[in-house]
């Protein structure tokens, strides 16, 4: 994907947790970045997520 693409999803991504009283931590970037890419499927970041809790 296109840089200038991944940057404009990320800030999209950005702005709706935000709106939900959310805050993004760098490490959060690196992941939503991953999953934005493909470099990190979208099913196995959800599913490590329930596995946290």
């Amino acid at each position: 994907m296109h840089k200038i693409k991944i940057d404009k999803a990320y800030e999209q991504a950005k702005a709706i947790i935000k709106l939900e009283g959310f805050k993004l931590t760098s490490e959060d970037e690196k992941i939503i970045k991953a999953v934005i890419t493909g470099k990190l499927k979208r099913e196995k970041f959800i599913g490590s997520l329930q596995k946290q809790r």
